[in-house]
């Protein structure tokens, strides 16, 4: 999890390594604590668009690792357009 201030607009893209799958982005509202978005699942990767200005925690999910070795993940911030 990581919590941070966002802007309306900027998107987040969740990523894995080459053997993982079904990796999920949330955002959840840090007042409220309750989902405000969910990223579009794209197997090895997820992207969500931020909806509005504020502090929030997002979280990255991973359904599977296909090696013993272990996978990494990690999320992309792209400024808003």
């Amino acid at each position: 999890m990581i919590d941070r201030y966002l802007f309306e607009g900027e998107q987040l893209v969740g990523s894995c390594s080459e053997h993982c799958y079904g990796v999920q982005l949330s955002l959840h509202d840090d007042r409220s604590a309750e989902p405000v978005a969910h990223g579009v699942r794209q197997s090895a990767r997820s992207i969500l668009e931020v909806p509005y200005e504020g502090n929030f925690t997002v979280q990255l999910t991973m359904d599977n690792c296909a090696t013993n070795l272990g996978c990494r993940a990690w999320i992309d911030l792209e400024p808003a357009s």
